[in-house]
């Protein structure tokens, strides 16, 4: 019996040039596609976003919020800080008024005003201010470090150091605390007590420029 061979199929060759012109054309419109998205974006979105620095974007959000809830404080007080952020202190000022006239006993709003009128070197308001808040809440490490530092612009050293020791035990550990309570020591003629802040400071923080700094002007650690 004779065998026959079956007939060997073989596979037709890949069109290969056909295929590489898809590629190519399929590899051209996405680089096409990604370019037109990078130019709409950079000159119509993410430049834009470029273009509006942080606190103009937070003072148009303040605005938006005030006149969403011109009857709630804290909308107040966020486009009070918005305007102090942008250095329109007056403005500022006038928006912390407004948080106080809608609630008597709002802190943030007596905080913020003793910062703002220690800007404008209205210290004695800011005094008044910083004592409202404290009369508000007690234990406001905030407002006691506040008070302390217009205190020590004053030169009421003593008063400053016990707002500033207060804030200090409110909040512990804070190297800055620390650091102000020295300078105010310093001030107040105690080098041997400001040197000893200095380095309490340090050991918080051993990294703190300025306390060093200090230290050194003093003639070193002993």
């Amino acid at each position: 019996m004779i065998q026959t061979k079956e007939p060997i199929l073989t596979p037709k060759p890949f069109k290969t040039i056909k295929l590489w012109k898809e590629l190519v054309i399929l590899v051209g419109f996405t680089l096409a596609l990604f370019t037109a998205g990078q130019y709409i974006g950079k000159n119509f979105f993410w430049n834009q976003f470029s273009k509006t620095p942080l606190v103009e974007v937070q003072y148009q959000g303040a605005l938006v919020k005030v006149k969403d809830t011109p009857n709630d404080p804290n909308s107040h007080i966020d486009l009070g800080w918005a305007l102090y952020q942008k250095g329109q202190y007056n403005e500022a000022l006038a928006e912390y008024k407004k948080a106080t006239v809608l609630d008597d006993k709002n802190y943030r709003a007596y905080l913020n005003l003793g910062i703002t009128y220690r800007q404008v070197e209205k210290k004695d308001i800011a005094i008044t201010s910083f004592l409202k808040a404290i009369e508000i809440n007690p234990k406001s490490y905030e407002a006691h470090y506040y008070l302390g530092l217009t205190y020590q612009s004053n030169g009421k050293f003593d008063q400053a150091i016990q707002e500033l020791q207060t804030a200090d035990q409110l909040n512990p550990g804070s190297s800055q605390i620390i650091f102000d309570i020295g300078q105010t020591k310093e001030k107040s003629g105690d080098i041997k007590g400001a040197k000893d802040e200095y380095n309490y400071a340090l050991e918080y923080d051993p990294k703190f420029a300025k306390a060093t700094a200090a230290i050194n002007r003093l003639g070193g650690t002993k």
